[in-house]
């Protein structure tokens, strides 16, 4: 028995429908293929004729090459690009995010490249210091140097010094230094640079106790002392003699105070009553005249 044809403007039967050939499929694949070649041509050469150490910007645009490629990669093997955005009932409302196929392999690939242990190294570290006082709060207006050099930029209390690798000491210590003379503060850090090429650390800063007082003792007519007792107060177990000779008069002691900050000096001889004095810290051409 004879098929009959079917009715003008019936649907034509599934099974016997042809497919339609698969042009966007086959252009993505071939895309997504020659950009691959070409990254990882690019790769091949970075990995050539680059140094071994890069800067942090280069570093981070290799790092982003090599996710591209490893993405597409995975792109062209699976077919997926592996990002859903779904929703799901929160307090916060309704939110979810899905990342497998190309796009988790980028994103696993980016993270791991910038991360400390990443195949190539920048070429300086980039240290982020924050200052702070005695109740840990930042200090804004402080001074910061290292050992190295005074070559810190400040951005409100965080401080950042780029070392280049070149520079570097043989035993890789650094020591930071803080101070802030209106409040008579002072700290220091001392770092060890290593795999962490973005340290950040932090400078507490105490109240600074450096300096020594130092300077001439003379009596009332302006002669040197010699052999007078001087010592801090509240510091008695510490005193100490002025000198004679050619440096008659000198004493020099701790101060238990900042450069430049008053103290209350004790002075002593035999047979007259002790004197006190105010005395800046750490002026060695200071000098007390005593009233006898």
């Amino acid at each position: 028995m004879e098929k009959q044809p079917a009715p003008i403007g019936t649907p034509p039967d599934p099974k016997t429908r042809k497919p339609k050939p698969k042009k966007r499929s086959v252009k993505i694949s071939t895309v997504t293929l020659v950009l691959s070649v070409i990254l990882l041509a690019f790769l091949i050469y970075v990995f050539q004729f680059a140094p071994v150490t890069l800067s942090v910007a280069k570093q981070r645009i290799l790092a982003i090459i090599c996710a591209l490629l490893a993405g597409l990669l995975a792109f062209y093997l699976t077919g997926d690009m592996g990002l859903e955005i779904t929703s799901a009932q929160t307090r916060l409302g309704k939110l979810a995010i899905k990342a497998s196929g190309g796009m988790a392999v980028f994103v696993f690939v980016l993270v791991w490249w910038l991360a400390p242990f990443s195949p190539l190294t920048p070429d300086l570290y980039r240290v982020s210091l924050t200052v702070t006082d005695m109740q840990r709060r930042p200090v804004p207006n402080a001074r910061v140097t290292s050992s190295l050099g005074e070559n810190g930029k400040q951005q409100g209390a965080v401080w950042q010094f780029d070392i280049p690798i070149s520079v570097k000491p043989s035993d890789g210590k650094v020591t930071f230094y803080a101070e802030k003379k209106d409040d008579f503060l002072a700290g220091r850090r001392e770092f060890e640079l290593g795999d962490d090429y973005s340290p950040s650390l932090e400078i507490n800063m105490d109240r600074d106790k450096s300096a020594r007082p130092m300077g001439v003792i003379v009596d009332a007519s302006g002669k040197a002392v010699a052999g007078a007792e001087v010592w801090v107060e509240h510091h008695e177990d510490e005193k100490t003699r002025t000198l004679g000779g050619d440096r008659a008069g000198y004493f020099e002691l701790p101060a238990h105070y900042a450069e430049n900050e008053w103290v209350m000096l004790f002075v002593a001889r035999p047979d007259l009553p002790k004197e006190g004095h105010w005395f800046p810290a750490g002026d060695s051409k200071a000098q007390i005249q005593l009233r006898r």
